[in-house]
Order: C-alpha cells, then structure tokens, then sequence
C-alpha cells in the first residue's frame, strides 16, 4: 500500500501540475474551449460565455496548485476532496462532451497534447481509481518538508503561474504548441496526403433504421446501404440523431486542413502564401477588436511607406476599408488558431511565420525592417 501511495502521488501531482501549467501559458486558447462546452450545442450555458477567461485562469491555478499540494503533503484531506471533485468534474466534462461527439478536442492538455473526449475519459477514470487509493492510504502521505517551506514553495508557484496567466492574457503565449508556432511552415503544413503521398484515414458511416411498418430497427454502413439498395426501399427510414461516424483505419491528416482564405468567391489562399513578404492583420470580430489594439496597428501601417510586404487584413466579421487595408474572410476559429490577440500581426515569408505580435507588442519601424531585410 505504501508504495502505491508514494506512485499514485507522484503520477497525479506531476500530471496535474503539467496540465495545469500547460494551459495556463495559453488561457485565451482554454478559453475558447470553455466557450465550445458552454455553447448551445454542447451544454448551452450562454452566461458563462462571457466569463470564461475568467474560468480559465482559475481552474487551471486550482488543478496546478492542487497536485503541488499533494505532492508536497499539504492539508491531506482538503486535497484529496479537491482531487476527487476535479476528476469528477472533468469525468463528467469529457463523458458528455464525448457521447454527444461535438467536441474533438477536450483541451486537458492545452495544445501541448491534443486528446479526444473518450480518450480523456479514460485517462480520468484511470487517474480517479489513483485517487481513490488515498482515501484508504491517507495516512502514508507525509509532508515533503516542514510548514514553513512547503508554504513558501506553494507562494512562489502561485506567484509564478499567476504571472505566466498574466503574460497569457496581455500578450502571446510564452510558447506555441500550434502549428501556426514563428518557424513553421503553412505551405509545408496543408500539403494533402496526394500531395505526399500517404494514405488518408478512412472512416464508416453506420445507419440506424427503422422499419416502418414492426417499427424494428437494424444498423448497417454505409457500403451495405447503398450495395443493398436500402435507400429505395420505403419499408426503411434512416433514424438521423443515430448515425455514426467511425474512423476504421489511421492515416496522415495535414497538420493544418482548414487554412482558407477567400476574397468574395475567390480562393487567394495560395497568392497569399506565395509572398515574399505578407503581413496579416488578424482580428477574428472587427467589433470585438481592441480600440487601443486597433489605434496602434493603424500608426504602424500608415507609418510604414517601404515595400515590398503586402498588407492584408483578415476577418471573420463584416468588414470595410478599415485601417486603409483590403480584408480577406478567414474563418473565426482559424483567426483565433494562428494569433491569441483581436487584433494580432503576423508575418509571412512565402508561407513561413516569420514573426507574431500581440498588439500591445506591435514592432517599431527599426525592428520591422530588420526582419524582413
């Protein structure tokens, strides 16, 4: 039993440590996957919306701060319930979310590791039978150091994951997890797997249908419906909130599949990343968009008179020739992927990112020029 303690403490401190920490150093990211829970598809709780920054923020200090304390033996029973209720919540979070197959991506561990609801759901249950071994053990969790060091320790990290939050919040993530990170490469990144060579993952679609005249129901794919010529028959109808959508073979899926970029009908993705130098001007909601944010990109833009870098503005919203650039239509969850900031710079070389910039970060004249010299 000892030993179990001394493992199962050190799994669940670390693990919830790291997942905490992970999207504390990208909030807004946690955030808009707050938004997509609390979206009318998933749990429909639209006043949430509004505060999920704020949730962010706290449940990830609460899951960090909660494994250090295990791991240092710090107020053992008030941990053990903290533990307990977080896997519980989040059990719950990903069970749903899972079964009702709307979200494919839980966000446990940020972009850092990206995991599918039912693949959470098994770690959190793995992890839940961890703790349920302190309830029994309690007594074998010791305290790593004395009250006073152990206080100071659980101070200094606090005041370090506040300040990471922080620096989340008012400007980019200290590290980038996406595949939109400075360096990486989007002309390389959307290569199909024709392109490549690979194969792609296949997937099955499975019909529920119901007899109607016994009202009997039977599940068939895709394939058989259609060989078998069910389609034609009246006899059956295709129960819609049934169907399911099985991937049944792994293969290559491009790092990044949905960079579009349209100007009216026309796709300009392509002209955009053959640039010599391209520098997009992001702002997934124009009407969302900083005041401040806005003010000083347009000193920057109107400020720079050399060439050759190609405005353009990106969008998701209604837009006009604001800030004197030409906008583009990006989708909204697109915009939010490549730059945490409305609005947000980021610069191009023939598809590659150069440079990204919150827009409290915006560059001088001096410092633009000498990236794209």
């Amino acid at each position: 039993m000892k030993y179990l303690i001394v493992f199962s403490r050190i799994v669940i401190g670390i693990l919830f440590i790291l997942s905490g920490w992970v999207k504390l150093v990208d909030p807004i990211g946690f955030s808009y996957q707050l938004e997509e829970y609390c979206s009318p598809s998933v749990f429909d709780i639209p006043f949430l919306i509004d505060l999920s920054l704020i949730l962010a923020v706290f449940l990830s200090l609460y899951e960090s701060l909660s494994g250090l304390m295990l791991l240092l033996g710090i107020a053992k029973k008030f941990t053990i319930i903290n533990l307990s209720i977080l896997m519980l919540f989040f059990s719950f979070l990903t069970f749903y979310s899972a079964y009702l197959d709307k979200i494919t991506d839980c966000g446990c561990f940020g972009d850092a590791l990206p995991l599918t609801p039912w693949q959470s759901f098994g770690k959190n249950i793995l992890l839940f039978f961890f703790i349920l071994s302190f309830i029994g053990g309690r007594s074998q969790i010791r305290p790593c150091f004395n009250k006073g060091i152990n206080i100071m320790l659980l101070l200094v990290t606090l005041i370090g994951l506040l300040v990471t939050a922080y620096r989340g919040v008012t400007h980019l993530p200290m590290i980038d997890f996406r595949p939109y990170a400075i360096g990486k490469s989007i002309t390389v990144q959307i290569k199909t797997v024709e392109e490549l060579g690979f194969d792609s993952p296949q997937y099955q679609i499975l019909y529920t249908l119901k007899n109607t005249q016994d009202q009997s129901e039977k599940t068939v794919t895709d394939k058989e419906y259609i060989n078998q010529k069910l389609w034609m028959d009246s006899h059956w109808s295709i129960q819609a909130d049934k169907t399911v959508r099985k991937k049944i073979k792994n293969g290559y899926k491009p790092l990044i599949h949905d960079f579009v970029l349209r100007k009216g009908e026309q796709d300009i993705t392509k002209e955009i990343l053959d640039e010599p130098f391209a520098l997009l001007v992001i702002c997934y909601d124009l009407l969302k968009a900083d005041l401040n944010g806005l003010n000083k990109i347009k000193t920057f833009i109107t400020s720079w008179k050399k060439t050759p870098v190609r405005f353009i503005g990106l969008s998701s919203s209604e837009t006009s020739e604001q800030l004197g650039l030409s906008w583009i239509f990006g989708d909204v969850t697109l915009l939010k992927t490549i730059v945490r900031s409305n609005p947000g710079l980021v610069l191009l070389k023939k598809g590659t990112i150069v440079k990204k910039w919150h827009w409290r970060d915006t560059p001088t004249l001096t410092e633009f020029q000498n990236l794209i010299d």
